[in-house]
């Protein structure tokens, strides 16, 4: 989904948008991506700023990536469904762009645990690329100020 999201969007705010979310969506799940598609992400999908160059080694460190809603080991995924984004900035090469979305446990869209994670950009080889990811927002702030968006995944 980030390699396509990647190869398909657009230079403008919505295509900036349409990689973060797919970015947030990928990267935020247990089981890890493979080895095999972290390569792959790492390969073209990470700006040449990003400070991590390494994503296998990355997920070999077992992070719980879901900031602790969910207990380590414990399958889980992050959905747009009801989710929500607000663009922090943006300008002809970067943008910067938070993501709200909802935790998917063991296959069920949980109605209350939701998530906020502000992902940056950079508009390298004619693509939106990752540079970094970090919380900046709580999710009250985001889903009070963001826009939802038009189909979740």
């Amino acid at each position: 989904m980030v390699l396509s999201a990647v190869d398909q969007a657009p230079h403008t705010t919505n295509g900036a948008v349409e990689v973060a979310s797919a970015f947030v969506r990928w990267l935020n799940q247990f089981p890890y991506p493979s080895a095999d598609d972290s390569r792959a992400v790492q390969g073209a999908a990470l700006a040449s700023g990003a400070p991590t160059k390494d994503i296998v080694a990355f997920f070999e460190s077992e992070p719980n990536l879901s900031g602790g809603l969910v207990p380590d080991q414990t399958p889980y995924n992050l959905s747009t469904v009801g989710g929500v984004f607000h663009v922090e900035s943006t300008g002809t090469d970067a943008a910067t762009i938070t993501i709200g979305t909802s935790l998917v446990e063991d296959g069920a869209l949980s109605p209350s645990l939701k998530g906020s994670i502000t992902v940056t950009l950079a508009w390298e080889n004619d693509g939106w690329m990752f540079v970094s990811s970090e919380g900046t927002r709580t999710t009250e702030d985001l889903f009070a100020i963001g826009e939802p968006f038009s189909e979740g995944c």
